[in-house]
C-alpha cells in the first residue's frame, strides 16, 4: 500500500515539472506517471544493452 502511494507522489511531483495550464490534478498524475514509467523503461533498456 505505502509503495502505491509512494509511486503515485513520485508521479505527482514529476507530473508539476511538466504540467500544462489548466490541467486536473488526474491530469497532472497521469503525465507524471507516464514520464515515470518511460524513465523506468529506458534505465532498463540502457542496463540491458550496456
Amino acid at each position: 500500500m505505502h509503495f502505491i502511494l509512494v509511486i503515485i507522489g513520485i508521479g505527482l511531483l514529476i507530473g508539476l515539472l511538466f504540467r500544462s495550464k489548466g490541467d486536473s490534478l488526474l491530469d497532472t498524475i497521469q503525465s507524471g506517471c507516464g514520464i515515470l514509467f518511460v524513465l523506468i523503461v529506458l534505465i532498463i533498456l540502457f542496463f540491458i544493452f550496456f
